[in-house]
């Protein structure tokens, strides 16, 4: 569950084949100039550079994502968009650290930069620094400007409740649902927060309505099979679970599932499902 952010920004999506033409052109443009013409030829370079690391990222390809962007900022070191995408793959590969402190860095370089404060927020609490992700999300939640609010409405609720801040994280959920009916993380993360409390027969309830509005998202299922676990109602966790198997066939819920099956049948205890 990413409750990231991007500004909103036109990006060119580079084949392979093209990825080498277009450096090469901007590079070309520099020959024979002056200082202005490379400074003209390195910043259309840097852009080149980035457009091929966003690619990259959508691609799911971090590695080269991160040396196209660190390229790109080495060439222009003015654009804090570039800083934070730095942060956002490292944050992929689960480099928690360098992914704080590069989008801290865009985050300070920016103006009235939201989204960045917001991925901020998700940084820190994937690091355990709760109360400086909700600072963070709250920082977010300033700027007026900021077009997807429910986002950091989300990464104050994900830290809160890990404070056990429970009716703040709620209040944050309803919040963003407001904002936008169709979160679904946002409902499976009120589901959460419900189990937390103990209050097993309302997350029940929450559970199958996240199930019903967002059907095709698998923590939906996997929260409602818990839920019944948690409720001592392991035959109807075995029955949720089976239905699992039935409609994902492959990924996460599937093999948390089998998993949980196995458990039961052993009657081990279930570890809660991630988001």
């Amino acid at each position: 569950m990413l409750f990231v952010s991007f500004p909103q920004q036109k990006t060119v999506r580079l084949t392979a084949k093209a990825v080498t033409l277009c450096i090469s052109t901007a590079v070309a443009l520099c020959l024979g100039g002056c200082s202005s013409t490379r400074n003209g030829a390195a910043k259309n370079e840097a852009q080149t550079r980035y457009e091929i690391g966003l690619s990259f990222y959508t691609d799911g390809r971090f590695p080269e994502s991160i040396e196209q962007l660190a390229r790109a900022y080495q060439l222009d070191g003015s654009r804090p968009e570039i800083l934070m995408h730095l942060g956002l793959a490292h944050l992929r590969i689960e480099k928690y650290k360098e992914a704080e402190d590069y989008i801290r860095q865009a985050c300070e370089q920016g103006k009235e930069f939201a989204e960045c404060w917001n991925n901020l927020a998700f940084v820190r609490y994937k690091r355990k620094e709760y109360r400086a992700g909700m600072e963070a999300a709250r920082k977010a939640l300033s700027y007026v400007t900021y077009t997807t609010p429910e986002l950091a409405h989300g990464n104050l609720a994900l830290s809160a409740l890990e404070l056990r801040e429970y009716k703040q994280a709620h209040d944050s959920l309803q919040t963003a649902l407001r904002l936008n009916p169709q979160f679904c993380q946002a409902r499976v993360l009120v589901v959460k927060v419900f189990v937390r409390k103990g209050d097993f027969e309302r997350a029940l309830s929450e559970a199958k309505q996240a199930t019903n509005i967002c059907p095709e998202v698998e923590q939906a299922h996997l929260w409602q099979a818990f839920t019944y676990y948690k409720m001592g109602s392991h035959s109807s966790a075995r029955i949720k679970c089976e239905q699992t198997l039935e409609r994902f066939r492959k990924g996460v819920a599937v093999d948390t599932c089998r998993s949980w099956l196995e458990k039961m049948e052993l009657r081990k205890a279930l570890d809660e499902p991630t988001l």
